[in-house]
């Protein structure tokens, strides 16, 4: 599968967007299924956790835990759509390859967090660099089967010379959600029920496409850098060792 979101030294946002929307697509079935059995409990869940501080910390942990496979299982399935077109692992499959990955996904997620929180307190530019540099350090993790630091400094090397490209790309895609969501909270506040349902939807539909968005430019970033990606394991079967792309030839 070419990479519609980059050329020689530099990616291409609008190509990235076009392409990750037509992963979203040819994906769709399978992130509808995990964004039911993973998103929905916890936006339940949520509308309930106003009404107790128990209930408020099992909906912060649980949202946490979702938005670790998301992240995994979202990466998983883009490499799979790239090999041919479709995904061929099954939802059980895509969830269980995250499993032995979740510790470090939340390792990553602590470093990265706190690292470019404290960019953004102290120098609010080197945060989002930071924020920038780490970027696809999560597909990283996946796709090239790193840990926690080596996936941070391959991100750092693969979004070099990018960084305001994707800061680009980042701003397009905010602009667009907060667009959306901010409509759906005019309708939470006139029909409280009926705003609950909005935003369960425009969960499923949104924060998945947004999860293709990274991995997207993942490969956009190896494209641009003269790399090709490793092949996808067979279904069912661990990811092979850490290697990282090979130059294309």
């Amino acid at each position: 599968m070419t990479t519609a979101g980059s050329s020689p030294g530099h990616i291409d946002i609008g190509g990235i967007l076009s392409e990750a929307t037509d992963t979203w697509k040819k994906s769709f079935a399978t992130i509808w299924v995990i964004a039911l059995i993973l998103i929905v409990p916890v936006a339940i869940l949520g509308y309930f956790a106003t009404k107790s501080m128990i209930i408020n910390i099992i909906y912060a942990i649980a949202a946490l835990v979702v938005s670790l496979y998301l992240q995994g299982v979202l990466s998983r399935i883009v490499q799979d759509v790239r090999e041919d077109g479709k995904v061929d692992w099954s939802v059980g499959e895509l969830l269980k390859s995250i499993n032995p990955k979740l510790l470090p996904l939340l390792g990553l997620s602590i470093v990265v967090g706190i690292l470019v929180t404290i960019g953004l307190i102290f120098f609010i530019i080197p945060g989002v660099i930071l924020a920038l540099m780490w970027l696809v350090a999560v597909p990283v993790m996946i796709i090239e089967d790193k840990g926690v630091f080596d996936s941070m400094s391959r991100s750092g090397e693969l979004t070099k010379s990018n960084r305001w490209r994707l800061l680009g790309l980042i701003i397009v895609i905010y602009i667009g959600v907060f667009v959306v969501f901010f409509i759906a909270g005019l309708i939470a506040a006139v029909l409280p029920i009926l705003g609950v349902i909005a935003v369960i939807v425009l969960s499923v539909i949104i924060y998945p496409w947004l999860g293709v968005v990274a991995p997207t430019a993942y490969y956009a970033l190896l494209g641009s850098k003269g790399e090709v990606a490793g092949a996808m394991p067979a279904p069912g079967t661990a990811q092979p060792g850490g290697e990282p792309p090979a130059p294309a030839a």
